[in-house]
């Protein structure tokens, strides 16, 4: 291998492990100005890293939000008067995911309060998103700073 594979290759690695620990949110609200997308985008634009390293350090990523949103469902429904059922979590399409791939044991899975009828197969059938992966791909490359994106709008005002 040689000194540019390899210092290739360790950028890739560097890039996988931070999309890992990005929350969603700061790439579908796009509120947080960030210079690590611009990075990123930097990056694939000089083929230093492909569209497929982004999806492989996503993943980390939307278990998180899995974990997250069930994490939150427990909490709610065992701490308070309210219960948050599956369908009503921010992402559903993430929790469909982590269903889908294992990530929650048997024992967890059946603390999962769902409504309408729903159940794990119906729920990961309703809400899976094949196209998850490449939709958060092109959010990391297609962002914008919140201050870019205002101007563009031009509107004081603008979220």
């Amino acid at each position: 291998m040689t000194l540019n594979q390899t210092l290739e290759s360790g950028i890739r690695n560097l890039v996988k492990a931070e999309l890992e620990g990005i929350e969603i949110g700061k790439l579908r609200g796009l509120m947080y100005p960030s210079t690590e997308f611009q990075t990123i985008q930097n990056l694939e634009r000089i083929g230093i890293i492909r569209k497929i390293d982004i999806d492989q350090g996503l993943v980390g990523t939307v278990l998180n939000r899995a974990r997250l949103d069930y994490d939150l469902m427990q909490r709610v429904n065992h701490g308070g008067t309210i219960n948050r059922f599956a369908d009503h979590v921010d992402f559903p399409e993430c929790f469909a995911y982590g269903l889908k791939e294992g990530h929650f044991t048997d024992k967890e899975i059946l603390q999962i309060p769902f409504d309408h009828d729903l159940d794990v197969d119906s729920y990961v059938k309703r809400y899976k998103d094949v196209n998850l992966f490449p939709n958060l791909t092109n959010l990391v490359l297609n962002y914008q700073r919140y201050k870019q994106r205002r101007e563009e709008q031009n509107s004081p005002h603008f979220f």
